[in-house]
């Protein structure tokens, strides 16, 4: 779950940076663990700007005919499942 993956990210952290006495602050040990260790080693395809596909995908006139025509099957749902009124 990602509570999990954050929470193995901030132990790393502490681990390398805090308990060496590096650094004090939590937030400087995450940022250098992922500048210097995580984003170094991410292949090039999974650091896309997260903006990009929102804006070509699903904020365009293509994706919103979708949704129209089943509008009445998506609201039944999440009114069903989500329990939400109107």
């Amino acid at each position: 779950m990602r509570f999990e993956l954050h929470e193995v990210i901030v132990r790393l952290a502490f681990a390398k940076f805090i308990e060496s006495r590096e650094l004090s602050d939590a937030s400087d040990a995450v940022t250098r663990l992922l500048e210097e260790f995580v984003v170094p080693n991410v292949p090039a395809e999974a650091l896309i700007d997260p903006n990009e596909f929102r804006f070509q995908r699903m904020m365009c006139a293509d994706t919103e005919a979708v949704l129209l025509n089943y509008m009445d099957l998506l609201r039944g749902v999440f009114e069903v499942r989500g329990g939400l009124e109107g």
